[in-house]
């Protein structure tokens, strides 16, 4: 027991020092390529997405030199309150353009703020509420991006659907709101609609298999409620461990990790946990990080292709690896 809880603090120690190594130089972007590999846009940039995993991993134990350098890149990329995935500053464009800023990169931004101590008020959410409908009682959620479409809540991709309402954007967004004046009282209602029959839930714009499911865990916990929506998110979750301790069909580290979190999150820390600790254990690298091969994020543009987005500098597996262990109560 004492051996495993030493190298779990010395796998931590690795991770960490990799992940403010690869802050200061400047390498926390993701990388992003077109369906035939060509390099898009949006090719290391979503800098947000990465500054909030790493932020869950590194909680209180930032340094100052990184708050400073997060602060900067946040403040940096708002845009009249807003922020998106690929900041309008670098694109040289003067159509309308509904993509440059968003709920979910706005959440993220105002999440990591929020995480540093600098409060913000919800209203830039106001242009993004849209009157759907949650068991069928009327009720507002946000859409993604701004734009006129009438909304419908959807977690298929296309092109078509880009400006619907994504169900864990509204997961992401509901977690800001908690404690505010807009604070949304249909989140539970919501996260039980859109739950699937295996107790997991579903993204739009992230293929990561668990990803949805982490999302809305951690939404019912900001609200303390859903104790039994997570009763089958357990059961759902455990079904997909292989026999290795990993998680998923792939048997990567970030699928496994953020399995493992979706556990944690629900209460759970079987013996499942235990073994799956001891994967991402195994399977760290020497630099202290861990390497995935999954897709992060995915963009279906209007002109036919697919853009995605991968882990190029390790940062988002790494994060969630140490999260995981930082978290970790064995049985």
């Amino acid at each position: 027991m004492i051996l495993g809880s030493l190298r779990r603090q010395r796998a931590i120690s690795k991770g960490s020092k990799f992940l403010a190594d690869q802050i200061l130089s400047g390498n926390y972007g993701l990388a992003c390529h077109g369906q035939f590999g060509n390099t898009k846009f949006s090719d290391q940039k979503g800098h947000l997405f990465s500054i909030f995993f790493i932020l869950e991993a590194m909680k209180q134990e930032l340094p100052e030199i990184i708050r400073t350098i997060f602060l900067t890149r946040i403040l940096s990329e708002e845009t009249n309150g807003n922020w998106g995935y690929s900041p309008r500053a670098y694109y040289v464009e003067t159509k309308a353009n509904p993509y440059f800023v968003d709920a979910d990169d706005t959440a993220f931004a105002l999440r990591s703020l929020r995480e540093m101590g600098l409060y913000r008020t919800p209203d830039p959410f106001d242009s993004y509420r849209v009157e759907t409908s949650v068991s069928g009682e009327t009720a507002y959620l946000y859409r993604t991006f701004l734009s006129d479409e009438k909304p419908s809540i959807t977690s298929s991709p296309s092109a078509l659907n880009n400006l619907m309402v994504h169900p864990e954007v509204n997961a992401n967004v509901f977690q800001f709101l908690r404690g505010t004046e807009q604070e949304h009282p249909s989140a539970e209602q919501f996260a039980s609609d859109v739950q699937q029959g295996d107790g997991l839930w579903s993204s739009y714009f992230y293929p990561l298999q668990f990803y949805g499911t982490w999302m809305f865990l951690s939404m019912l916990n900001t609200y303390e409620v859903g104790q039994h929506l997570m009763q089958s998110t357990v059961r759902g979750v455990l079904n997909y461990q292989n026999s290795s301790g990993s998680f998923g069909k792939g048997q990567d580290p970030l699928s496994t990790a953020l399995a493992l979190r979706c556990l944690q999150l629900a209460g759970y820390s079987g013996h499942a946990v235990d073994t799956g600790v001891k994967y991402l254990i195994k399977t760290q690298s020497r630099s202290g990080s861990w390497i995935s091969r999954e897709e992060i994020w995915k963009f279906h543009h209007e002109d036919g292709d697919v853009w995605t987005a991968t882990d190029s500098n390790n940062v988002i597996c790494t994060s969630m690896c140490v999260s995981v262990l930082k978290n970790y109560q064995s049985t």
